[in-house]
């Protein structure tokens, strides 16, 4: 019996979540920039962050991580200050969907999926930032991006590849030992541009190319 009243107020919960969390279209947060810190809002007004961690744009239909856009295609409320994202997104040519969970903690401070982000006011908060190119890319006379910022990309794009398949496939095949080298060539053509792969203080899944600062990881001195 106890079981079954269990079963029946498991049930009864899912059937009054499910029809209360009617799904929105944008983010429950104010357009902005959001980093880890603010000492690294501090050093984004000062021009020496070269890219934020999540930037809110289009009254919270659009966000973007480093290398990521993407549009919100649903958010659901859990409980009172958490919701449910799933957004549709692009990484260079690739699209895919990502879900996370968002905590809106204050108008200046949001959690997502455990990680503290702090919200940082500064001249272009509201245009946003790309990864790539950083927050200032590198233009030529005609205004358009200049062939190194697009060498960048496609080196990127490349070591992208190669990393699938050195990291992905079986590491006594030949071609997965080919695929590692030319990674590593990519790398180190990547680090003479001045780009760099993750800090010293990050977890590996949160690692992305950026221009080099001092604490960034670098394979090849």
């Amino acid at each position: 019996m106890k079981n079954y009243s269990y079963l029946l107020s498991f049930v009864l919960f899912t059937f009054t979540y499910s029809e209360g969390a009617v799904a929105q279209s944008q983010l429950p947060i104010s357009e902005g920039s959001f980093v880890s810190s603010k000492a690294d809002c501090t050093l984004l007004k000062k021009g020496e962050l070269d890219f934020v961690e999540l930037s809110i744009e289009q009254n919270g239909r659009q966000f973007s991580f480093p290398e990521v856009s993407c549009l919100v295609a649903e958010v659901k409320k859990v409980r009172n200050g958490r919701f449910y994202v799933k957004a549709d997104c692009r990484e260079f040519e690739d699209i895919g969907e990502q879900q996370f969970f968002l905590d809106v903690l204050s108008s200046k401070n949001i959690r997502i999926d455990g990680r503290d982000l702090v919200a940082c006011e500064w001249d272009g908060s509201a245009k946003g930032l790309e990864a790539l190119p950083a927050a200032k890319p590198e233009l030529d006379h005609a205004g358009k991006i200049s062939d190194s910022v697009k060498g960048v990309k496609k080196l990127i794009m490349q070591w992208e590849a190669e990393e699938t398949i050195c990291r992905g496939s079986n590491p006594d095949d030949p071609k997965t030992m080919k695929a590692c080298v030319r990674r590593s060539a990519v790398v180190q053509a990547l680090e003479k541009s001045g780009w760099c792969y993750g800090t010293e203080d990050q977890a590996r899944v949160d690692m992305r190319w950026h221009k080099c600062l001092r604490d960034s990881i670098r394979s090849y001195d």
